[in-house]
């Protein structure tokens, strides 16, 4: 990241960015260096099962103690069933969301883990009925 000047004056020094917490950079959020989210569909007849992961890279905390310097990667996965009630516009749908029930990485600060970045939430099961009129 380049420097942040005003009126001549630096405000910010010229930094790395990327694989880092960056807790006391204002202009940049946590930037792990590698995130991905990957989606794999099948239908077949009335039914459709979707896969997805969601990974994203370890990164590095420079403002803390080297016990939580570094900042696991994280690795989910979601898994979601359609079916579509044959002769009627209904759809009925069942999700698993963070299927494995992986809990976010441990980070040295107030929550104990990056809520810009990760998601505290455990596993979760989801049902829904939608109908098109």
């Amino acid at each position: 990241m380049e420097a942040l000047f005003h009126e001549g004056v630096e405000l910010i020094a010229e930094e790395q960015a990327a694989g880092f917490l960056n807790r006391t950079n204002p202009l940049a959020p946590p930037l792990p260096k590698l995130r991905t989210h990957t989606l794999l569909s099948w239908l077949f007849g009335p039914f459709t099962i979707t896969g997805a992961s969601q990974y994203i890279s370890g990164y590095r905390d420079r403002t803390t103690t080297a016990e939580y310097e570094n900042i696991d990667s994280w690795l989910i996965f979601d898994a979601n069933l359609q079916y579509r009630v044959p002769d009627t516009q209904m759809l009925i749908t069942f999700s698993v969301l963070n299927l494995t029930g992986t809990h976010p990485p441990l980070v040295n600060q107030e929550l104990a883990f990056d809520a810009l970045t990760h998601n505290p939430k455990g596993r979760r099961f989801k049902v829904g009925v939608s109908y098109e009129f």
